[in-house]
């Protein structure tokens, strides 16, 4: 990890430090249903922990974040990330752009991970790759639908279905943020749409477990 302004690290005992490398997630508390999701990415050599909160303002989501960063004392082989829905809210752009700097000024191993205009893009892309163009949240929804029928925010794993598509996934998110790049829409932003970066946490854990082998 790379030390930036205001971070101290504590001090460690190295031995016990041997353990599974942390994916530290700050996230909306009122999806269930991602929060599921990301537990089901723990495996034998990676734990899933999640920063305090209940907030959908991307600031402080970002300050969550940092502080659990703080309190589980990562290390460069851990990764934390911060995931922001732009929700249609022209608004979040400016709170965005914050919270990218207080995360890209704290350290080099925690990320923003946008999608636009929610997490069930990441969902969608394990079935099909589509530009498709939503209306709000609910149409997203609505289209999950057709591959999830059963899907709600209630809480329900569905990562069983999801497991098996997931190089499907990466494939069809990295498709479409081409797509919006060759559009000309600003990344990390409610234009960059549809989108989402969730991909990034996925190819981070099979580089791991590489690694490993």
């Amino acid at each position: 990890m790379t030390k930036k302004a205001g971070y101290i690290r504590k001090p460690r005992n190295t031995f016990s430090r041997k353990r599974n490398r942390i994916l530290l997630v700050s996230a909306e508390g009122s999806n269930k249903t991602e929060r599921n999701y990301f537990t089901s990415l723990s495996g034998l050599h990676l734990s899933v922990q999640f920063a305090g909160g209940n907030d959908t303002d991307p600031v402080r989501l970002a300050q969550h974040l940092i502080e659990a960063y703080q309190e589980y004392d990562l290390s460069e082989d851990d990764l934390a990330v911060c995931c922001i829905d732009t929700d249609f809210d022209p608004a979040k752009n400016t709170q965005i752009a914050s919270a990218e700097k207080m995360i890209q000024k704290f350290s080099e191993n925690t990320r923003l991970i946008i999608s636009c205009p929610c997490f069930e893009i990441w969902f969608i892309c394990h079935f099909v790759f589509t530009t498709r163009h939503y209306k709000d949240n609910s149409d997203v929804i609505a289209f999950l639908k057709k591959y999830l029928p059963e899907y709600t925010k209630s809480g329900r794993n569905f990562s069983e279905i999801l497991s098996g598509k997931t190089r499907m996934a990466v494939k069809n998110a990295k498709a479409l943020e081409e797509h919006c790049t060759k559009q000309g829409y600003h990344p990390h932003t409610t234009d960059f749409h549809p989108s989402t970066e969730a991909y990034q946490i996925i190819e981070w854990i099979l580089n791991q477990s590489s690694s490993e082998q």
